[in-house]
Formats: C-alpha cells, structure tokens, sequence
C-alpha cells in the first residue's frame, strides 16, 4: 500500500491489515527522515572533498581496506538470512526462521565488532579529530552508521523475539518486514560509505 493511501481507506481494512499498512507507511516515513540526514552527511563529505587539494591530506593515516571488505560481504549476508528468515516465517516454519535470524544478528554484531577495530587502528595510527576535517568527518559517518546498525540490532531482536508469537500472519509479517525494511537501508547506507571513504 503506498504512503498516499487515505486514512480512510486504511481504516476499512480488516484490523490486521490496517495495522500492517499503518507501520509500512510509519516505516517509509521514517527511513526517509533518516535518508535525509544521511544525504546532508554525503554532501558536507563531497564538499570537502573536492575542496581538498589532496584527499586524504598528506600525513593522514590510509584508511584500510580489507576490514572494510569483510564487513561489507558480512553486512549483504545477515540481509540475505534475514529474508530467508521471513520466508521461514511466511511458511511458518518458526524453528527455521528463528535459526536465520539469529544468523543475522550475529553477522550484524560482527560488523559493529569489526568496524571498532578500524577505529581503534586508525586512531592508534595517528587518525585523531585533531588532524581535521578529514578525520571528523571519517569518524561521524561511520559512527552515526554504527548507531543505526545497533538500532537495527535491537530491531531485530524485538523481531526475533515478537514475530513468532504473534497471534495473525498478518501481524507475524508485519513485524518482519518492518525489521527486515530498516536492516536493508542500514546496509544500502554502509555500501554508500564504504565506496566514498574505502575505495574512491
């Protein structure tokens, strides 16, 4: 259902689809705030880029790649068991689902852990906020990320918990689409930092 679907029109549905089109539409708004910050971060990063004489600045600490890499390939495979997960759901194969999503929270966990170690290697390499705005800006998009990967945790958590004992597959779908929405931007987001700060 889209976001212009009248009030009205939601409010005939049958209560469980109502409750689902009412947090699709909350969710889309939502993702769409955090968008928007999101799009004002890229911007102030493209702008002192291409102020930059040299980007990075001579002296500055190489952002690794590796790492980065591996946190990538981790962040598309707890998306890809999370939407295995749902169809586990939609067949209300419960055990199946339960198994997957907990494949993506760990995968999850992994990239929060493994994006502490490039901070901690950076920083111990010299990449502290008294070099710049090269610095500043690294370590504000990658950690304003990483609280919304841990939103998306605990979102997941909530899911894992919540889905299976909801009482209507409507409900029960509801649930995991709302996480599975929210987890899947905060992937499209990592591949938009990581190809601006890792690789270009």
């Amino acid at each position: 259902m889209s976001i212009a679907t009248p009030i009205s029109s939601i409010a005939s549905l049958p209560p469980e689809r109502a409750h689902r089109a009412t947090n699709h539409v909350g969710m889309i708004l939502t993702l769409v705030s955090f968008s928007m910050m999101f799009m004002g971060l890229f911007y102030s990063y493209g702008l002192l880029r291409i102020r930059a004489v040299a980007w990075p600045p001579p002296g500055v600490p190489e952002a690794p790649v590796l790492v980065p890499s591996i946190i990538t390939v981790l962040m598309f495979g707890s998306s890809m068991a999370l939407e295995a997960a749902r169809k586990k759901l939609a067949a209300n194969q419960v055990d199946g689902f339960r198994r997957l999503a907990m494949v993506a929270i760990v995968l999850g966990t992994l990239f929060i852990g493994l994006q502490a170690t490039v901070w901690v290697e950076l920083w111990d390499a010299g990449l502290t906020l008294a070099i710049g705005p090269y610095a500043s800006i690294f370590y504000f998009l990658t950690i304003f990320h990483a609280l919304h990967v841990l939103a998306g945790l605990g979102i997941l958590l909530w899911m894992y918990v919540s889905a299976p004992r909801a009482c209507h597959p409507e409900i029960r779908a509801s649930k995991a689409q709302m996480a599975s929405m929210f987890w899947h931007f905060v992937g499209a987001v990592w591949l938009v930092i990581f190809s601006l700060v890792y690789v270009f």
